[in-house]
């Protein structure tokens, strides 16, 4: 038969399935789950993760069976994330337009290899194109642009390949 506990506030604290696996789920004190770990009907650990937030309680680290997987650096000034580092040196870098939506990625690597993702964007926030440039051992960029009606449809998008135009119109 299965189990499952929870406490006064809803969130599940524990369960166990009809095949005897097992999870038993971590909370702050604001109630938010930053952790689990799950063990087969034997009592042996198959998966532990833990989330680790930073002094303003934003998400700083996570770890799978005590192996950190990410870390989170968060701008000093918006308080929005600015750095996604993963194993093996690969980051995620993310910049802001005044709306604080984000309008440029870019992600880098060993090898020195880098994508970069960014957005153009209207006076009131409408994605109006975008470009990707990869660059590394294999080099690849796009540039995409858009048009729309005065009923805000898209009418045309525009894609530049490696410098090869594909006009893709809608009447």
């Amino acid at each position: 038969t299965a189990e499952t506990v929870s406490d006064v506030y809803g969130n599940m604290l524990y369960y166990r399935d009809i095949s005897g696996t097992s999870s038993t789920y971590v909370y702050n004190d604001d109630r938010e789950q930053i952790g689990f770990t799950m063990k087969d009907a034997a009592g042996s650990v198959i998966l532990y993760v833990r989330v680790k937030a930073d002094d303003q309680g934003r998400e700083s680290s996570v770890t799978v069976n005590g192996n950190e997987v990410a870390s989170v650096a968060y701008q000093q000034s918006t308080g929005l994330a600015d750095t996604i580092t993963y194993p093996g040196d690969v980051k995620l870098q993310y910049r802001y337009d005044a709306r604080k939506s984000p309008d440029k990625l870019t992600i880098t690597g060993p090898h020195h290899a880098s994508i970069v993702h960014s957005l153009t964007k209207n006076d009131v926030g409408r994605i109006m194109g975008s470009t990707i440039n990869v660059d590394g051992p294999v080099t690849f960029n796009e540039a995409r642009s858009y048009e729309y009606n005065n009923d805000n449809r898209l009418t045309r998008s525009v894609i530049t390949t490696n410098g090869n135009d594909q006009d893709r119109k809608s009447t």
